[in-house]
């Protein structure tokens, strides 16, 4: 049975070192290394899910129409957010407008990835929480990013 909270690497060059580790958290000391523990220090506050969720299931592509949305997150969160989803490879911004220049925000490959993270949280909230709506997992397959 592994333990994997508490893997530990020979050094920090292991491969896994770098991925998703943003310049501002390169400066931090290590956690464990858990890739739980890692992961959340890259998607693990309040709104970083809501705006993948955005990205990923409204087509939301544009600041102002993430900042629209039903759960009332702030401009000064929301820019912050996709800097760092961006800084860490989850979030790319793509020029659609030159003067002033203005960005869609793209989901890159990586935050494709976060597909079956947001599967898994609809599944248990419609289970567990409630009222959340519950969603079929057909539905759900449906709208991989991945297909």
């Amino acid at each position: 049975m592994y333990d994997i909270c508490h893997l530990q690497f020979a050094s920090d060059s292991h491969p896994c070192h770098d991925v998703f580790v943003t310049d501002s958290q390169r400066d931090k000391p290590r956690r464990s290394g858990c890739p739980i523990a890692e992961s959340l220090d890259v998607i693990g506050d309040r709104w970083t899910l809501v705006v993948v969720r955005d990205l990923m299931f409204a087509k939301k592509s544009r600041f102002k129409d993430l900042l629209n949305g039903p759960d009332g997150i702030t401009t000064n969160i929301l820019t912050d957010r996709l800097r760092r989803l961006e800084a860490s490879g989850v979030v790319e911004r793509v020029p659609y407008q030159t003067a002033p220049v203005r960005y869609d925000y793209v989901l890159t490959d990586r935050g494709k990835d976060l597909f079956d993270i947001l599967a898994a949280l609809v599944a248990w909230g419609g289970e567990h929480v409630a009222g959340a709506k519950k969603l079929p997992a057909e539905a759900m397959a449906e709208m991989d990013p991945r297909r």
